[in-house]
């Protein structure tokens, strides 16, 4: 759900997961995170928790943010150190990966503006950005 945070998340968890009972549960926060990085690793954690609790077989892709405007003042912040607590978290549990957009996001920003990539200039993706994010989640799920 856009605009909401890891927090938001962990609260919500039972509500807004289990009444589905998937398979594969896809996280993505981070860019509206703004905490230190261990304590949103705790709170991705407690929604893994939580989930597990009553789908003890599901499984979790952890999705790194996207980075937001460089240029955006007060926007970015602890967004590129996410991905590493994603990556630690991830290590020490059975069934959770990673799919590493904020990797994806720096290379692209590398050869690209920022502006081509948004839809509104400071941390949404625009249609090229959103299929980014789609094939980063795709090779991660696929064999090949």
């Amino acid at each position: 759900m856009g605009g909401k945070t890891a927090s938001w998340g962990a609260e919500e968890a039972e509500r807004r997961i289990l009444p589905y009972r998937p398979d594969l549960v896809i996280l993505g926060f981070g860019m509206n995170d703004g905490v230190h990085p261990r304590v949103y690793a705790e709170q991705i954690g407690r929604i893994i928790q939580k989930t597990r609790k009553g789908l003890p077989r599901a499984e979790f892709l952890l999705t790194g943010t996207m980075l937001p405007n460089p240029d955006g003042i007060g926007w970015t912040g602890y967004q590129p150190e996410y991905i590493w607590s994603l990556r630690h978290l991830a290590s020490g549990l059975e069934g959770v990966g990673v799919a590493d957009m904020t990797g994806m996001s720096a290379y692209l920003l590398s050869r690209k503006r920022f502006e081509d990539m948004t839809g509104n200039g400071i941390n949404h993706p625009n249609d090229f950005g959103v299929r980014i994010y789609a094939q980063t989640l795709f090779r991660c799920l696929s064999r090949d």
